[in-house]
C-alpha cells in the first residue's frame, strides 16, 4: 500500500510532527510551557528583546495530550485539504507567516482592549495561551471559502451554513470550554477573514508563479523531496488564496472599502451564529431556495419566448 494513501501531505506532516515532537519533550524532559505561552503583557512591556519568540513558540505547545490530539486531528484535515489545493511550498509558507500572524494580532488586540478609554480590562494582557487552535481558525476559514458544500455538522447535533460553521464552533466551543483561549480563537479567525476578502493577502502570500518558480527553475526544493509522494507540487490552477481576482489592487482607497465590508460582514457573522445557536436563525440552506431560484428561471424563459413569438408575429 502507498504511503500516500494514509499519511498527510508533507506540509501537514511536518506541523504535526512538530506539535507532537514538542509535547513529548515537554514530557520527557519535564520543560515548563510557561516559558513559551503567549502572553501580552510579557511581550510588551516585559520584554527582553528574547521574549519576541513566544509569537512563534505558543502555537506548537500544548497543554495535554487531549488538547493535542484534538488539535492535530483537525490540522490533520484541514491542513491536508488545504495543500491539495494550494500545493507544499506554498503551505509550509503559510503555516510559518499564520503562526507570526495569528499571535501577533492577538497580542495587539490585547494591548487595544487594555488601552480602551471607555472600558479597559487587563484579562486578556495577562492570559498565558498555547496550541495550534489559532491557526486551525484561520485554515477553518480558508477551507470553508472555497467549499461546495451549502451546510456544515456541528458534531451531528444541527446543521449551520458552511461559511457560518467557524464561527458558530468558535462560540459554541466557547461556551462548552469558557477556560479556553477565546481571542486566540477570534484572532485565528480575523485573520483568515482578512486573507480570504483580500485585505492581507497579497502582502504576506506571494504569487502562485512565485513558488512555481521556486520550484521547477531554482535549486532550494531538492529533487528527492519535490518527487517525494507526501509533496504537492503547486497546482496549474492554484490563483492565490483570496476570493479576489490576481489583477486587483491595493491602494489605500480599496484597503479602506475591503475594511469597512469585512467590518460589517463581521457583525453579521456573529449576529447570526448567535441566532443559530439560539435557535433563532435558520439552520442550513433552505431546501425551498433552489425550487425558487429554478421557477425564477423558467418564468423569466418563458417570458423571453413569448417576446420572440411576439415579435415574428409583428414581422
Amino acid at each position: 500500500m502507498s504511503t500516500s494513501s494514509y499519511a498527510p501531505p508533507l506540509a501537514t506532516l511536518l506541523s504535526c510532527s512538530l506539535c507532537v515532537v514538542i509535547h513529548v519533550s515537554v514530557l520527557v524532559f519535564d520543560l515548563s510551557s510557561f516559558h513559551y505561552t503567549l502572553s501580552p503583557r510579557i511581550i510588551i512591556y516585559l520584554f527582553p528583546p528574547g521574549d519576541l519568540f513566544r509569537l512563534l513558540t505558543s502555537p506548537y505547545f500544548h497543554g495535554s495530550i487531549m488538547h493535542l490530539g484534538m488539535n492535530m486531528m483537525s490540522t490533520a484535515y484541514l491542513s491536508t485539504v488545504l495543500e491539495k489545493k494550494f500545493g507544499t511550498l506554498p503551505t509550509l509558507h503559510l503555516i510559518l507567516a499564520l503562526t507570526l500572524l495569528v499571535s501577533s494580532l492577538h497580542t495587539f488586540i490585547s494591548f487595544l482592549a487594555y488601552c480602551n478609554p471607555l472600558y479597559s480590562t487587563q484579562k486578556f494582557m495577562l492570559e498565558h495561551s498555547l496550541g495550534y487552535s489559532g491557526v486551525i481558525f484561520t485554515f477553518a476559514i480558508l477551507e470553508t471559502s472555497t467549499s461546495r458544500a451549502q451546510s456544515r455538522s456541528i458534531y451531528g447535533l444541527f446543521e449551520v451554513p458552511t461559511q457560518l460553521y467557524p464561527w458558530v464552533l468558535l462560540i459554541l466551543i466557547q461556551v462548552l470550554m469558557p477556560n479556553i483561549s477565546f481571542l486566540g480563537h477570534l484572532s485565528g479567525i480575523l485573520v483568515g477573514t482578512l486573507i480570504v476578502n483580500g485585505v492581507l493577502d497579497k502582502s504576506i502570500f506571494p504569487s502562485p508563479d512565485f513558488f512555481r518558480y521556486i520550484e521547477e527553475e531554482t535549486r532550494l526544493v531538492p529533487t528527492r523531496v519535490k518527487n517525494h509522494e507526501l509533496y504537492v507540487k503547486v497546482p496549474d490552477n492554484f490563483r492565490g488564496i483570496s476570493k479576489e481576482n490576481e489583477d486587483a489592487t491595493n491602494s489605500l482607497f480599496a484597503l479602506l472599502v475591503k475594511a469597512s465590508s469585512f467590518a460589517l460582514k463581521f457583525v453579521r457573522n456573529i449576529v447570526e451564529a448567535v441566532l443559530v445557536i439560539t435557535g433563532l436563525g435558520g439552520g442550513g440552506s433552505s431546501p425551498s431556495a433552489p425550487r425558487s431560484t429554478e421557477m425564477t428561471a423558467r418564468n423569466a424563459a418563458l417570458a423571453a419566448e413569448r417576446r420572440a413569438l411576439m415579435s415574428d408575429e409583428n414581422t
